[in-house]
């Protein structure tokens, strides 16, 4: 039997930048671009990756993250291509999360009333 998709091959013509962004936002990777010799890519799907595990439900040619932190400084996003049977080395890129300097300070104000 031959694998429905035998003979091909796929080759990420542009991975997703590393990305630096200021915490307390999103940020989005890609689209990734992919040329795909030997089949049709209308089956071509994508998992996406935060530091070598798989995101639920990240199958697009673009991920946006949700609100980063600043734990999320240095983060590895991977996106590798998918055909059934088939997958493309993996390529990633690299998250730089800068702190929000441009938080304004909050501040309580407690006001009292003495009645009586």
């Amino acid at each position: 039997m031959i694998p429905p998709y035998w003979n091909t091959t796929l080759e990420i013509t542009k991975g997703p930048s590393d990305a630096t962004v200021i915490e307390n936002r999103p940020v989005t990777f890609g689209p990734v671009t992919v040329a795909v010799t030997g089949a049709t890519a209308d089956k071509l799907t994508y998992q996406w990756q935060k530091n070598g595990v798989d995101i639920p439900g990240a199958f697009g040619a673009s991920y946006t993250t949700p609100v980063l932190t600043a734990a999320d400084n240095g983060a590895q996003y991977t996106v590798r291509p998918l055909l059934p049977g088939v997958a493309s080395a993996p390529v990633s890129a690299t998250l730089t999360v800068a702190p929000d300097t441009a938080a304004g300070d909050v501040r309580l104000a407690v006001t009292t009333s003495a009645t009586g």
